[in-house]
Order: C-alpha cells, then structure tokens, then sequence
C-alpha cells in the first residue's frame, strides 16, 4: 500500500512539474490563427523572386534528363537510380512554386513558367550548372528570410529552403565535387541573388509580375579556376586540395549599366546605385564574413581590374575556397553582417560568382 502511494505521489508531483514555456517567443501563444499571406510590399516582391528560382530549378532538372542519352549520364556515374533522384527533385520543385504561388495568390501576384536558357553541353557542365544555380537560391532566401514582414510564410519559405539546400549538395556529388566545403552557407540579397538568376530567364508570360530589385552589372572572374579532374566521378565525396588559395592575382572584366538582361517582355536592364563612389575594394562574400580586398590595375573604360584572393579567416582559421563564393566590385568597404548585408546594396558596381571548383 505505501508503495502505491509513494507511486501515486511520484506521478502527481511529476504533472505539476510540467514547465511552463520561457518569457518571450513571438507567435506562440495561441491567440492568433496564423495568416499565409504577405503582410508588405517587402514580403510580395520577395516571393516573386523566389518564385521565379523554382520555376526555374523546376525546368532545369527536367532540362538536365532531356538532353543526354542515358550513356552520357553512366559514363559520369550517374546510374538510374541517380537520374530517378534528379526526376524527384524536379516534382519538389513543383511543390515548391505551388507553394509560393499559392502564397502570391492572395495578393494577386502569381507567376507561370518561363522559357530559359542553359550554358551547358554535357552532363558534367549540366550538374555544376545545376549545383550552381541551387547554391545561389539557397543563399538568396537565407539572406531575406529573417527581415520578412510575414512569419506564417516565412515558416513555410524555410521548410522548402531546407530541401533545396539538400538538391545543391547532391548535385555537387553528382559531379564529384567536394559536397560540403564550407562551415556556414551565406546569404544574399534578393537583388544579388535576382542578378544571377534574371540571365537564364529567356521569355516569360507578359502577365508575370515584374521583380521590383535592381539587377546589378555581371562580374566575372576571367581567370577562375572552375575545372576539376574529369576523371573524378560521381561519388559521396571526393577529396581534393583546395582550388583557390590567397595571394593569387584574379583578373576582373565587368558589364556596363544600362544593358538588357532577361525576359524581353519585361525590359530588364542592369542598374546600380547613380551616387556610388567610383570602384575600389572586392567584397568576397563568404560563409559569415565579407572580406575586402583592394582593387588594382583598374581601367574603367575598359571596365577591367585585378584583386589579390584574400586569406579568408573563421574564428581565426584560415580558410580555402573550394566551390562557389560570391564577389562585388564596390565604392568602399562597408561594414556589413548576415543580417545587415543588404545594406552593401547601394555600394555595388557589379556582382557575379566567383567561381573556384565549381
């Protein structure tokens, strides 16, 4: 009998040792039924670029199975069962624009499909093209997520980001890259990561909406070291020394303002801030950090110069470039974090990949 009381008081005293939740939270408590729709200008124009990436990513995977014949894809690797998992990413990439659109919709902004264009001739140049375009996709939501006006959608937003961010690692396998070379992925703006994507749209309906950011100038690094061994095929990892080491001179070439670029339904033309400074640092946007490097050699008529790769440091360890960073030509070093990182915006000249094993 005293065992089953001690029992019964053990039971009691765990129930009422229940803890309440910690002071603060937003959104938890119950008292509003959460609402999927954008609540500013800022959450509507976000999506439209994001909807306009899964279209995209949605195309490309069917793209990439469409143009080769299934021995050019097992001559790299690529078996079925592979080509199966790039078929599945593709139907993710219809939930995903579904998702969004159905978010678009209660403001009356959805997109359709768009006709594209693609760089690649062969199955390799195809996967790193695809974990290229994935990587940037990633990054541009990273960069917005935290400052949209809307939680509800913004919740919605990361459970399909988390996917993406899992395709951009299996493509970098399928092309026998190194999968994960980074401790953090960055995050972009929805104007950097709307510059890279704008280029590969070829058409689209005239009754999408316009994507209300800037598309800043095309940067390129025309001496980057994109090439890996071909023989490497595809594999979980594939170890190899890092493709960009500091101290090597890049050689940079950027586009002018006022160019047409996308869509012309649309009329897109690259842009940038009238009241910039002239050019003079590099920002490498890479993991946590934006790190600056002077530019030298510049010739702005031929819009030319050279950079010196700087000694990327995390928590004090230096750190290699072994894949995709970003980098912008600006008027100045500014002084910017993840969460305030668009304010490097009105600073950019031009902007582009920088592209170091991939």
């Amino acid at each position: 009998m005293i065992s089953k009381l001690l029992s019964s008081a053990i039971i009691a005293s765990s129930a009422l040792a229940y803890p309440a939740p910690p002071d603060g939270g937003v959104g938890v408590s119950g008292d509003e039924l959460p609402e999927y729709t954008p609540m500013s200008d800022f959450d509507t124009a976000s999506f439209v670029v994001g909807v306009n990436q899964e279209f995209l990513e949605l195309d490309l995977f069917h793209n990439i199975l469409a143009s080769f014949p299934d021995e050019d894809f097992e001559a790299v690797g690529i078996d079925a069962s592979q080509r199966y998992y790039i078929q599945e990413m593709a139907e993710q990439e219809v939930g995903h624009a579904e998702m969004i659109n159905n978010i678009l919709a209660s403001v009356g902004q959805t997109s359709q499909q768009c006709s594209y264009k693609y760089p690649y001739t062969t199955v390799r140049e195809a996967l790193a093209f695809a974990e290229y375009i994935t990587r940037f996709g990633e990054a541009g939501v990273y960069g917005f997520l935290p400052h949209l006006d809307s939680r509800p959608i913004a919740q919605l937003l990361l459970q399909s980001i988390t996917t993406e961010a899992k395709q951009e690692v299996s493509m970098a396998m399928m092309a026998g890259e190194f999968p994960q070379p980074y401790w953090f992925n960055m995050g972009l703006t929805q104007a950097m990561a709307w510059s890279l994507l704008v280029p590969y749209l070829d058409s689209c309906p005239e009754s999408n909406p316009r994507v209300e950011f800037p598309v800043f100038p095309a940067l390129n690094v025309t001496n980057a070291n994109a090439t890996l061994d071909t023989s490497i095929e595809s594999a979980v990892s594939n170890n190899y020394t890092h493709v960009a080491q500091p101290g090597r001179q890049l050689e940079l070439q950027w586009e002018a303002p006022g160019m047409a670029v996308g869509p012309s339904e649309q009329n897109y033309t690259t842009d940038k801030n009238p009241d910039l400074g002239d050019p003079s640092h590099v920002a490498f946007i890479h993991q946590l950090n934006v790190t600056y490097a002077p530019l030298e050699n510049i010739d702005t008529e031929a819009m030319t110069a050279t950079t010196i790769h700087p000694d990327f440091m995390m928590y004090g360890k230096g750190m290699g470039v072994n894949g995709t960073v970003f980098i912008a030509i600006t008027d100045e070093e500014v002084p910017v974090t993840p969460y305030n990182f668009s304010l490097l915006n009105d600073h950019v000249h031009a902007f582009g990949p920088y592209f170091a094993g991939i």
